[in-house]
């Protein structure tokens, strides 16, 4: 996929709208690439009392009989009505279920970067919009301590040794103030948090801001298909760490079993709804990255009964398993005396349900529930057997990520010298293929190869320039150029008294999200000083600013080991390639400054041997 257009900012305008519906498929994906806008609803079908589930499917069927589309949230409160325990109902701050009835969504095909429904965008137009809108959002804060975590997971333990259950999916929540425009909150956590089952909700009682990975299930022409998610691990800096990472989460027997058990129990449920042996487990283990983690998650499908209404889809698959535990009767029952308050739309689901029978819903994770400046995000973990707290009370917090340390806009970029020619164009081209995949950035090499070949069709054929080749996260590439004039003076440098951190996947990807390197290369241009050297939290040499670093010592030329925290930059690795006696190795300051000696080097400059090292260090 060569583009993934982002959501035109006449879509975010809508959801200011009440009543207002949207269903974004925000990350790059082959088979998710179409969001949904549904606004001004001609009526909405709530439910507040659970005696009134058969009252309120039915005129669900009535809507959807009639031609219309329906769309918005279930709670997960609502499965105890479906599943046979309305008497442990909590009371609730919001309808059970709230469903908007609709002539028809507006929809945007990411691929096409273009609305393909006829209406006109000011139709659905709130007011303006601005996705840099002032926001002030407090600190977030988790419900519970670590020491009370643990206690409730010695509970939780207790009904898994009595039998009970094999499984428990333990939830709290982060909650924190919020002043400003929820659309640009909205904007702001997608952008850090791409996932193909997004969503906004703009209700009377609360606005809704989704952010899942997790496909509940989804009709499409008579086939139901579930991916339900279990295992989690950290991403890791790199391509290749990513993969090890995969194939450990893939291996590790706690999240095979969990993963197994949630398959299983979903299988079951499919089976009350699905012709008989057309139930299918076609993908098991499959691990997905996201922006800060990775999770495995295995596909269920099976073909729908001729018949089927939706009360009987939902009564047969609401809630998810993978958000109760197995058995998923029992399973409730025990999360309704562990939790403190109720989940609300937190592990609910937020979907639509088309005239033609097509249907498709998530699962409420990574969902905030604003109220009058206050919000809430739901976190929780599936608790074993064999569940360690203090690794379930860190998965707990690596969930929130996204909205506690969240990722700044970047783009991917290489700077390439043209000089009768792009000497390690393929290089180059290699390395932005590697970090756009690393990212889930579209990207065409061959778009990329053409459109630097076509910048250089402007160029004096006698010059040299400096070539920047910018990939955004669209899937958009830019070019610009400038001619190059080398450095005649002396090559000096200083060294950093600021540690960087190894542990920083920034420092292996050229981006544009480098605020250390930016404003050392400032201050570098300022004492006349060709870089900055960086060392990182052990006292290792990284690279410089804007530069990798060699040195000589004893005939051989050593370079930082990448696991040090640095940039695999292109000519390191060309000498690295061609130099028989150049090689990696963990160098701390005494080795750099004893060494015979130093030198820079990158695609753009070559390589340039170090004058001087000042003393005056950069902060």
């Amino acid at each position: 996929m060569s583009r993934f257009a982002e959501l035109p900012d006449s879509f975010l305008s809508a959801l200011q709208v009440p009543g207002s519906v949207l269903l974004e498929s925000s990350r790059p994906d082959p088979e998710e690439y179409t969001s949904l806008l549904f606004s001004e609803p001609l009526t909405v079908l709530t439910l507040s009392d659970a005696r009134g589930v058969a009252t309120f499917f039915a005129d669900v069927e009535r809507y959807l009989a009639a031609g219309y589309f329906l769309a918005g949230y279930l709670t997960y409160e609502l499965g105890y009505a479906l599943q046979g325990l309305a008497s442990l109902m909590p009371e609730l701050d919001q309808p059970l279920a709230w469903l908007g009835v609709y002539r028809q969504p507006r929809r945007f095909d990411h691929r096409k970067a273009s609305p393909d429904h006829k209406a006109s965008p000011d139709h659905y137009d709130g007011g303006a919009f601005s996705p840099h809108a002032p926001l002030k959002i407090g600190t977030p804060r988790f419900g519970l301590e670590p020491e009370g975590y643990t206690a409730k997971l010695k509970r939780i333990r207790d009904y898994l040794e009595a039998g009970d259950c094999y499984q428990i999916n333990f939830t709290d929540r982060f909650s924190f103030d919020f002043q400003g425009s929820l659309p640009a909150l909205y904007q702001q956590l997608k952008t850090a948090q791409r996932v193909p089952y997004g969503a906004y909700l703009n209700t009377p009682e609360a606005q809704f801001l989704s952010l899942s990975p997790e496909l509940f299930f989804r009709v499409r022409g008579g086939v139901v298909t579930a991916k339900p998610m279990k295992g989690t691990l950290p991403r890791g800096r790199t391509p290749e760490e990513d993969a090890a990472l995969s194939q450990e989460l893939q291996q590790d027997p706690k999240s095979r079993a969990e993963n197994v058990m949630i398959v299983d129990l979903l299988r079951n449920d499919l089976g009350r709804i699905c012709q008989t042996g057309s139930v299918r487990v076609p993908k098991l283990f499959t691990v997905e990255a996201y922006d800060s983690l990775l999770q495995m998650t295995s596909t269920v499908t099976g073909r729908l009964r001729p018949g089927v209404t939706a009360h009987q889809l939902f009564a047969s698959l609401f809630p998810c398993g993978s958000v109760t535990g197995a058995p998923k009767r029992r399973a409730m029952e025990i999360i309704r005396g562990l939790e403190a308050r109720p989940r609300g739309l937190y592990t609910g689901a937020i979907g639509y349900l088309a005239p033609d029978g097509d249907a498709a819903f998530n699962v409420a994770i990574r969902t905030l529930t604003v109220r009058q400046g206050r919000a809430e995000l739901g976190v929780g973990s599936g608790i074993v057997i064999d569940s360690k707290p203090t690794e379930e009370y860190a998965e707990c917090l690596l969930k929130a990520r996204f909205l506690t340390d969240p990722t700044p806009v970047f783009t991917l970029f290489e700077t390439l010298r043209w000089e009768a020619g792009y000497p390690f164009l393929n290089a180059h081209l290699a390395r932005l293929s590697r970090s756009a995949a690393y990212f889930n950035y579209p990207l065409s090499t061959e778009a990329a190869r053409t459109a630097l070949l076509e910048a250089a069709k402007a160029f004096q054929p006698e010059g040299v320039y400096r070539v920047k080749l910018s990939l955004h996260r669209d899937g958009r590439l830019t070019v610009t150029a400038h001619p190059f004039t080398p450095d005649t003076g002396p090559v000096r440098v200083a060294l950093a008294a600021t540690r960087t951190d190894s542990r920083d996947r920034f420092y292996y990807h050229k981006t544009s999200h480098r605020p250390r390197y930016a404003e050392a290369t400032r201050w570098a241009q300022q004492h006349g000083l060709a870089d900055v050297l960086f060392f990182n939290e052990r006292g290792e040499l990284t690279e410089g600013a804007i530069s990798n670093v060699f040195i000589d010592r004893g005939g051989y030329l050593f370079t930082p080991a990448l696991a040090c925290g640095l940039l695999p930059g292109v000519y390191r690795q060309h000498l690295l390639a061609t130099r028989a006696k150049a090689r990696e190795a963990v160098l701390s300051e005494r080795d750099l400054l004893s060494a015979d000696t130093i030198y820079l080097c990158s695609a753009l400059r070559g390589l340039r041997r170090v004058e001087a090292v000042v003393t005056a260090p950069y902060w």
